[in-house]
């Protein structure tokens, strides 16, 4: 019965997020503009010159391969690390978390499983993108 109550607060935890993701889309957010809305917040992605225009990326030896279109803010921010960027891909971020927690609790090789699966669909929608 607890186990249901977990997996129960996991699928809500999940939704909430959500929600908040869809507001970030949508810029309704009333407070934190700066992070929360996605209109302006890709310039805490990415690195910008003294008159607030995009600077051309300079290979990096820790990409591997897999280049950004413009220099990053700061190293991976707009692959590892960006859910520390903008609110969109924290919330984002954050119903991954709710969904593996909610994995995790029926077994730790459930929660493997979709973890793999996940990184595999992420890895080829990024492949998929740079080929077209």
């Amino acid at each position: 019965m607890i186990t249901l109550i977990y997996i129960a607060i996991a699928g809500l935890l999940y939704m909430l997020f959500n929600e908040m993701e869809d507001e970030s889309v949508k810029n309704r957010w009333t407070w934190g503009t700066w992070y929360l809305n996605t209109s302006e917040s890709w310039k805490n992605k990415y690195d910008l010159d003294s008159e607030g225009k995009l600077k051309p990326y300079r290979t990096k030896w820790y990409h591997f391969g897999i280049h950004p279109s413009y220099a990053e803010r700061f190293p991976y921010s707009t692959t590892l690390f960006v859910f520390v960027t903008d609110g969109e891909h924290l919330f984002q971020f954050l119903k991954n978390i709710a969904i593996l927690a909610g994995f995790l609790i029926i077994g730790w090789q459930v929660a493997a499983a979709w973890l793999v699966g996940s990184k595999a669909g992420s890895f080829i929608k990024e492949l998929i993108k740079k080929i077209q």
